[in-house]
C-alpha cells in the first residue's frame, strides 16, 4: 500500500463506497418512472443509474413504453427528488463502516479528502446533509 503521506488529496465515491443509502436512489428513480405509467426493467434501471437523473428518467420512460415530453420528464425529476427526500427523512443513509475513521486518519496526516459522485447537487446535498 502506498504511503498515505505521499498524497495531498484522496477522492472517494459516495454511494456504495462511503455511504450506504439502502438503495434509496434506485427505488426513487424506479418509482418516479413507474408513476409515469412505464414499466422499469431491473437491467434498464441498473444501466441508467450512473447518468444524470433527468436523462435516466427520459430513457427509462421510453424503454418502459412511455414517450414523455420534456416538461413531464422534469416533473418526474421533481418527484424523484421528493421521493428521495422522504426516504432519507424516514431512513437516513449511513456512513459505511470505517469511512469516517479513514477520513479522520487521512486528515490527521494532512491529506485532503474529497467526495465525488455521479449525482447532481439536488441528490448529493440532501444525502450528505442527512449524514451531518
Amino acid at each position: 500500500m502506498p504511503d498515505p503521506t505521499a498524497f495531498d488529496l484522496v477522492a472517494f465515491d459516495i454511494a456504495g463506497t462511503t455511504v450506504n443509502d439502502g438503495g434509496a436512489v434506485y427505488d426513487a428513480l424506479r418509482i418516479c418512472v413507474e408513476e409515469l405509467g412505464a414499466t422499469v426493467a431491473p437491467a434498464d434501471l441498473q444501466h441508467w443509474m450512473g447518468t444524470d437523473k433527468v436523462t435516466a428518467i427520459d430513457n427509462l420512460a421510453r424503454l418502459g413504453g412511455i414517450e414523455a415530453d420534456h416538461d413531464t420528464v422534469l416533473a418526474a425529476f421533481d418527484r424523484f427528488r421528493a421521493i428521495l427526500a422522504e426516504t432519507y427523512a424516514a431512513h437516513p443513509p449511513q456512513a459505511i463502516d470505517g469511512a469516517a475513521a479513514t477520513f479522520a486518519a487521512l486528515r490527521a496526516r494532512g491529506v485532503k479528502v474529497a467526495l465525488t459522485t455521479g449525482f447532481d447537487r439536488a441528490v448529493a446535498e440532501p444525502l450528505l446533509a442527512s449524514l451531518g
